[in-house]
């Protein structure tokens, strides 16, 4: 099969060709639209989420997690690298208030990369109390911070089309809560690779992927985890 994509600017690139087409291109995915052109935009569940990283001191164990919050408003941190300087740790915070309904159109579209507006993420720093880590100077000395909506989609009745199959978030975007959307990527990479070893004919490698790994990931999509309960 043949296939040619475009960069932002729209400019083509050359034609490349191969057995599969395999689209792993996020919940906003050009190929999953191609496929189910009716379908629209993500859904909202009507909860922003700030998140940022940067080196801070050790806090208990070193390795501990902290969560505070409830259904309204959520802290998370906890170190993911090794600090600059000994006693600290590149530590992860992310803030997620629940700023309109569930089914709202978005503030913004979902991207992973849009700058957060510092006026807004200070609005909802303080409404935390954490006793073993100032959060508050954590969030302010971190370089870059990013926000964007919780989006998720609803689960599809099928991801393969002849040679062209869905994976990760273009298959079954979800809320990004405990790395869970990163997991079910790995398990359909894991499924597809196994398949296509096993099956002389993609089109069939394609088609078992599909039955062996919707159930479960469509019920992961169904369940929706409140993600600040």
């Amino acid at each position: 099969m043949r296939a040619q994509s475009v960069d932002r600017d729209g400019r083509p690139s050359d034609p490349v060709h191969g057995d599969v087409l395999v689209a792993a291109d996020g919940i906003h995915s050009t190929v999953r639209s191609i496929l189910f052109p009716a379908e629209g935009p993500p859904r909202w569940n009507g909860v922003l989420m700030w998140r940022g990283a940067t080196a801070w001191p050790e806090f208990r164990t070193g390795r501990s997690m902290i969560i505070a919050g409830g259904t309204a408003a959520k802290l998370v941190i906890y170190p993911i690298g090794e600090g600059l300087t000994a006693g600290t740790t590149l530590t992860n915070w992310a803030i997620c208030v629940r700023t309109g309904q569930a089914g709202d159109p978005p503030p913004h579209p979902q991207d992973w990369s849009r700058p957060a507006d510092p006026t807004e993420l200070e609005r909802h720093v303080g409404r935390f109390h954490v006793d073993d880590v100032d959060h508050v100077g954590l969030v302010r000395a971190t370089g870059e911070c990013f926000e964007f909506p919780m989006c998720d989609r609803n689960p599809l009745p099928h991801w393969t089309r002849g040679r062209v199959t869905l994976l990760g978030d273009a298959a079954h975007p979800m809320y990004p809560m405990g790395s869970n959307g990163a997991g079910q990527a790995i398990l359909d990479a894991t499924s597809l690779s196994g398949h296509l070893a096993r099956h002389a004919d993609p089109t069939h490698a394609l088609q078992s992927y599909g039955y062996a790994r919707a159930a479960g990931a469509s019920r992961e999509q169904v369940n929706r985890p409140d993600p600040v309960r």
